[in-house]
């Protein structure tokens, strides 16, 4: 079994919260933005697809860099 830890997302509930927040959220991700949920939903259809029959027992961070 394999796990996926997504980092900060833009997403319509996070649209709800004010602009300074989410630039202190974009300020602490290495790449300087949010992810996006199509970046977080490709790396879900890599781990359901066929391509990751040989990895097992990870976690994959999808986080812009924010544990590196």
């Amino acid at each position: 079994m394999n796990a996926l830890a997504p980092g900060f997302v833009s997403t319509t509930t996070l649209a709800t919260i004010k602009e300074k927040a989410i630039q202190e959220m974009e300020h602490r991700v290495p790449l300087r933005r949010l992810g996006r949920p199509e970046k977080i939903a490709n790396v879900y259809a890599f781990l359901a697809s066929d391509k990751d029959s040989y990895i097992n027992s990870v976690v994959i961070e999808v986080s812009g860099g924010m544990t590196v």
